[in-house]
């Protein structure tokens, strides 16, 4: 703690030393404000205290030298050299203060704009990784439909004789058009389990008179309902409706 109270006092008193020099160096000539002998050591004394930034930007360690950090014994013959900085900065005061607010400005700026590039290479990565991964999406939905069954089996087995009564009742349910027409595009397709935007596509209907239509069917269970891969509800003709169809 003794060593900074030292180099405070040694920044004030070169300060207040350098503004009464700056005060009668001070030309009325110039295009500067005419400042008062006290406004000359007060701004002295800011600038003064400045310069610990200033060396700070450099990589200058004569503070830490006076100080003596890492093990190493205080060198206070380099209090000599800091005032020197300090009365130096306090002659120049205003220009001192000016240079160094700029170019802490641009430093600032810097890493302003550095921090906003790596944000934008940062979103532009995850744009890309969103593509990929929509892409993927894609192609994994693309083979499940390739690999589908072909075939599908109806998903509660029952006993050929009460498959058969039901398969005949339901064979005599009269259907309306709309319905024959989902009917003939489960029958038709390429795919066992059929979604409400195919079918309602491939049957040139709307979805909610698709959806209306696949509940009807499904209360004539001439339709059967599951759950898909992609955990979507999903339909496919049952025997019933098979036989339905068939019958025409």
């Amino acid at each position: 703690m003794q060593p900074l109270l030292g180099i405070a006092l040694v920044m004030f008193c070169a300060g207040a030393l350098g503004g009464i020099v700056n005060f009668f160096l001070a030309d009325s000539a110039e295009q500067e404000k005419p400042l008062p002998w006290w406004q000359h050591v007060l701004v002295g004394v800011v600038a003064s205290f400045m310069v610990p930034l200033f060396l700070n930007m450099i990589s200058g360690d004569l503070i830490d030298k006076i100080q003596g950090i890492d093990g190493k014994a205080a060198d206070y013959s380099k209090m000599f050299v800091l005032a020197g900085f300090c009365l130096v900065a306090a002659v120049s005061s205003r220009a001192f203060i000016r240079t160094l607010s700029d170019k802490v400005l641009q430093e600032v700026r810097k890493k302003v704009e550095a921090v906003d590039k790596k944000v934008d290479e940062a979103v532009v990565k995850s744009d890309a990784a969103e593509e990929k991964a929509s892409a993927a999406s894609a192609d994994a939905s693309e083979a499940r439909q390739a690999v589908s069954p072909l075939v599908e089996d109806d998903p509660v087995e029952e006993s050929s004789g009460e498959a058969r009564v039901r398969e005949i009742a339901s064979a005599r349910i009269e259907i309306t058009p709309t319905e024959a027409s989902v009917l003939k595009v489960m029958a038709d397709s390429s795919f066992a389990l059929r979604s409400i935007t195919g079918t309602a596509k491939d049957a040139g209907l709307d979805k909610a008179t698709t959806s209306a239509t696949i509940s009807s069917l499904l209360s004539k269970e001439l339709i059967g309902e599951t759950i898909g891969k992609s955990g979507q509800p999903r339909w496919f003709l049952t025997k019933a409706g098979r036989l339905r169809q068939s019958d025409g």
